[in-house]
């Protein structure tokens, strides 16, 4: 729709032009003006379908592959009835955890923008994934921020994982004097119907 609308505004410019030069534009002009018009109108319709998580965690470009990644790790869980945890953390006070050494070789670490890590945790509870984030908060002394989530309540939505992961993100408790803070929202996630 988007290119369509960008030829006809193009369209419109183009009779502006004759009107205003009482003449025909010079046909290079014309297609000048009518690329650019198709062109705006592509790069408007593809930049609104990047970005799921509107920029919190990367580019649209990264935002759009990690949600993907997450869809196909939840429909994995979901064919083979497993368990499967996304937490995601953030250290606070400026040590830098290493999550590659503490997971599995099953598990995902993802480095998102803003000091963000995605964790997703196949075959793995959320008392699973809270425990190895306060045993990796205990032995780096780091104070993180944590927001632990089951994904399969998207399972009926997959295509709301990015929405709900930056509303987990934004809604992440901040630090208190403790070295460990999480919060488990998957109960309280409500997804639009």
């Amino acid at each position: 729709m988007h290119p369509t609308v960008g030829a006809v505004l193009a369209g419109v410019m183009i009779g502006l032009l004759y009107v205003l030069l009482g003449r025909v534009p010079n046909s290079g002009l014309i297609l000048g003006l009518l690329v650019i018009g198709v062109g705006v109108g592509l790069v408007v319709a593809r930049w609104r379908r990047l970005g799921p998580c509107q920029g919190e965690l990367g580019s649209p470009w990264f935002e759009s592959d990690l949600c993907e990644m997450l869809r196909h790790e939840v429909a994995r869980s979901a064919r083979f009835d497993r368990e499967l945890t996304v937490a995601v953390v953030r250290e606070r006070d400026g040590n830098n955890i290493n999550w590659t050494e503490s997971i599995r070789a099953a598990d995902k670490v993802v480095a998102c923008r803003n000091g963000w890590h995605v964790l997703v945790l196949p075959e793995t509870g959320k008392d699973g994934a809270e425990a190895l984030i306060e045993r990796v908060t205990l032995e780096s002394g780091a104070t993180v921020q944590a927001v632990v989530m089951d994904p399969s309540v998207v399972h009926s939505r997959p295509d709301d994982i990015g929405e709900g992961l930056v509303q987990l993100v934004r809604e992440a408790p901040e630090p208190s004097d403790r070295p460990f803070v999480v919060r488990r929202d998957t109960d309280r996630l409500r997804w639009p119907a």
